[in-house]
This record gives C-alpha cells, structure tokens and sequence, in this order.
C-alpha cells in the first residue's frame, strides 16, 4: 500500500462534498412520500450494509485492462488472497500498446459521493 500521503485527494476549489448520512437515516427519510419509498427501495434493493467487520466503504472486486487488441484483455481478480497476485502473475505490456482500465467496486455502509 501507497503511503497515506499519496492516498490524500486534493481538494477541488468551490467544491463543497455533502454532509454524510447514515443507510439508515436515508431509507427512514420522507417515510410518508409513498413514490419516493417506492424509489428509494428499488434503488437500494440488496443494501445490507456489508460486512460490520470490515471499515472500508469502497471494495475494489477486480481491474481489467481492456485492450485495443482483441483478445488480449487483462484481467486481476482482487478478492482472494492478494500475495498470489505478486509471485504468480508477470505482466508485460509492450510499448505503444493501448489499454483502457475497468474497475468493479462495491459500496458498503453508505452512500459514497463523488465516485
């Protein structure tokens, strides 16, 4: 892992991020508002939360390196145990090669803004 200072975002002038609300407070809100109820569970259908034991909110799934060469996608699975990635995988990318990269990421125990 990076070091904390190169995790730190910088700040975007003028911008001013919301106030954080808790899951829950955000599916008690307006309770009486029968379309908005009807929205708000369709929207966040399968929001459990997560796993309490774990204090992360953004969990990155897996990085694909989608290339302009079909067929030569690259595709890191970052779920199981990450030491296998080290010893058992080589990349090589030759020089001039054109990627795009693809994350897929879940969201627990809130709303996240800003992604």
């Amino acid at each position: 892992m990076g070091d904390a200072e190169e995790d730190l975002v910088e700040n975007t002038p003028g911008y001013v991020p919301p106030k954080k609300v808790a899951l829950d407070d955000l599916k008690n809100l307006d309770a009486d508002d029968e379309a908005l109820n009807k929205w708000k569970a369709q929207l966040l259908a399968g929001a459990d939360g997560g796993d309490s034991s774990d204090p992360r909110k953004v969990i990155v799934e897996k990085m694909i390196f989608v290339s302009s060469e079909p067929g030569k996608n690259i595709e890191l699975d970052l779920t199981g145990d990450l030491s296998s990635l080290k010893s058992d995988s080589k990349i090589t990318i030759k020089e001039g090669s054109e990627y795009r990269l693809r994350i897929q990421f879940k969201v627990q125990h809130e709303v996240v803004a800003g992604l």
